[in-house]
């Protein structure tokens, strides 16, 4: 399937991706097809309708800072896909993942492992990591391993919304690179 990339303000961008079959729907994509896009026009997507409005000359900041944004959205994706290095409870690392599919995991996992830490049940739980390695952890390390997971998915949420905060701000171009600084 293609789908077609927005940006902030739900306007195409131009760019288009092909989704693999079971792959997750990324964030600020969509699957409604624009229309042709007259010179000096912006397609912009208002529920499941697109709009053309003329396109409005841009400061060099308001483009840099429009094309800042796009880097943000793109280095919070790559970190999301790339999960977060954990130590296993028999002091294997491994990576546990955290794309689109595996959060919804990782929150599933973590509500059964809670539930079962507070009936007492020490049941081991199975985990699979990035490396194919299937681990047996209790629910109270279960519940740990998921908790640092989604914390880390937070932490990049966070850190995303205070970069595009800081580009909204932005009256220079070194305020511009200054917000991309902070991401690690």
């Amino acid at each position: 399937m293609i789908i077609y990339k927005l940006d902030a303000q739900s306007i195409w961008t131009g760019e288009t991706l092909k989704l693999r079959k079971g792959e997750g729907f990324p964030d600020g994509y969509t699957k409604v097809v624009p229309p042709e896009v007259p010179e000096g026009q912006m397609a912009q997507l208002r529920g499941r309708t697109w709009v053309l409005i003329d396109s409005v000359p841009l400061s060099d900041v308001q483009r840099r800072a429009h094309e800042a944004r796009a880097k943000v959205n793109e280095w919070r994706d790559n970190s999301l896909n790339d999960g977060v290095p954990y130590t296993m409870p028999d002091g294997t690392e491994d990576t546990v993942q955290t794309r689109p599919d595996d959060r919804l995991n990782l929150m599933a996992l973590n509500t059964k492992a809670t539930a079962r830490v507070e009936a007492g049940d020490t049941t081991p739980m199975p985990f699979r990591g990035l490396s194919n390695t299937t681990y047996q952890l209790t629910p109270t390390e279960m519940r740990d391993m998921t908790m640092a997971a989604l914390t880390h998915i937070e932490d990049i949420y966070q850190q995303s919304w205070s970069a595009k905060d800081a580009l909204v701000e932005a009256t220079t171009l070194d305020d511009v690179e200054a917000a991309l600084e902070g991401l690690q």
